[in-house]
């Protein structure tokens, strides 16, 4: 697909393009923080104010041009920047021939999208990048680079009726739904309003899969659903059992990696836990789907590694940090806390404030809290810090991360220490604290030479 000024005139009739020729195009940017020269930088109206003021820092910085609704020099101005956005977007979706699968669910995603990529040598959607804007971009981009190749888009909700919207600019072939957990429980109400808005995904994609524990929580059964999940351990005989999918089994663990076996094949997964073995699982089912040789999908996700501040193992000097400080909810802290217990001792976790949890904030916390009990140390960080010491009445509590930074000095020698938050607790702080005291002691143990 070649993008150019023109292509959205012909979208959109109602476009003025400017009296000077523009070049074509490499893809579409929102946020000059991700913007790359030889992208259309397009304006959109925010919350807290319009991205026209950054127009002349995305020209500075070798945006193509600029798209807006709001008169700017040598700009394409339309009446509205998202619906152009949108709809160059939904051109750009029927030129992509490879597979677009959407991914969901409460925890996993992320990790689930970073395998599946692997797998399918996937163009993909980095980060937590799984807004309306975000994906319009990211289909445009791919449709430009390479149409043939498949695409891997996170779709992320917080309120009902996203879904939809998503589902239906994406237009996926093939959907994949995770699991299904309490998260932004203040605006989807209960567990069964999450199950309710994910299982849109799964009804409106031609091939469906779902892990046995999402697949239980579904408010009525989906046509053709093909599950996954990882058995409690590996036997002799068939690995698949009838009427499941796809079930895997951890048949050894290292260090910070564990051999996975699934559908006759055998891979690396280049992190602890079960459930990132469980997630690497439905990248092979999907491939294997869509009949990618199981040697290959092997390779592929032996060589999968997962994206910075998601269960990452880091060293700051006798310490083991376990940065999953990206994002928080009561499912993937207590698989993180998992984690943790299978490292060596001491254990120190450092919890931020799960998030959007509404009414039932309390009683999650509380659960944390609970689950953290004989820990060596545990720092609870954030407003609902208090109800993490109320279940574990030796866990220390701090207000924000900046205090958390101040009690590092409390960890003991040698210890592992796991570091989770919600996203808006900033937890990177910690992490950041940690690495730095550790090359300051590097520094001054050989003089202030290094």
């Amino acid at each position: 697909m070649e993008l150019t000024a023109h292509l959205i005139a012909q979208l959109l009739p109602e476009a003025r393009l400017p009296g000077a020729a523009l070049p074509r195009a490499v893809g579409v940017e929102f946020s000059t923080e991700r913007l790359r020269p030889g992208q259309v930088f397009f304006a959109l109206q925010g919350e807290r104010g319009h991205g026209i003021r950054f127009a002349p820092q995305a020209v500075e910085m070798g945006a193509a041009f600029v798209v807006s609704d709001r008169d700017y020099p040598g700009a394409v101005i339309v009446p509205d920047a998202r619906k152009a956005l949108y709809r160059l977007a939904a051109y750009a979706r029927e030129q992509l021939r490879g597979p677009v699968v959407a991914v969901s669910g409460s925890v996993g995603k992320t990790t689930t999208k970073q395998y599946l990529a692997c797998a399918l040598n996937a163009f993909y959607s980095a980060g937590n990048l799984n807004t309306l804007p975000a994906l319009a971009a990211r289909m445009v981009g791919a449709a430009v680079e390479d149409p043939e190749r498949p695409l891997v888009l996170e779709l992320g909700i917080d309120h009902p009726g996203e879904m939809g919207q998503l589902v239906e600019l994406v237009r996926p072939d093939i959907g994949v739904l995770t699991a299904i957990a309490p998260s932004h429980l203040e605006r989807l109400g209960s567990l069964e309003g999450v199950a309710r808005e994910k299982s849109l995904l799964l009804k409106r994609s031609p091939v469906r899969f779902a892990s046995l524990q999402a697949a239980a929580l579904l408010p009525e059964p989906v046509p053709g659903l093909q599950t996954y999940g990882l058995r409690s351990e590996c036997r002799n005989g068939p690995e698949d059992e009838p009427g499941v999918g796809v079930q895997g089994c951890v048949a050894s663990k290292g260090e910070w990696h564990q051999e996975v076996k699934a559908g006759g094949a055998t891979f690396t997964v280049n992190a602890p836990g079960r459930a990132v073995a469980t997630n690497a699982v439905a990248a092979f089912a999907v491939g294997r789907s869509l009949g990618i040789p199981a040697t290959v999908l092997s390779s592929r996700l032996s060589q999968c590694n997962l994206e910075d501040s998601r269960l990452q193992l880091k060293k700051a000097g006798d310490l083991r940090i376990i940065d999953d400080s990206y994002n928080s909810n009561p499912a993937s802290a207590a698989s993180a806390l998992d984690v943790l217990r299978e490292q060596p001792q001491p254990w120190v976790a450092i919890l931020g404030d799960m998030l959007e949890l509404g009414e039932e904030s309390r009683r999650y916390h509380l659960e944390i809290g609970e689950a953290s009990i004989g820990l060596d140390l545990v720092i609870a960080v954030g407003p609902e810090a208090a109800y993490i010491q109320q279940a574990n009445p030796r866990s220390l509590t701090v207000h924000d991360a900046e205090e958390a930074t101040r009690l590092l000095h409390r960890i003991p020698a040698g210890a592992t220490v796991l570091v989770k938050g919600s996203r808006g607790v900033r937890l990177e702080k910690v992490v950041q604290a940690l690495l730095q005291a550790s090359r300051d002691g590097e520094r001054a143990a050989s003089g202030g030479t290094r």
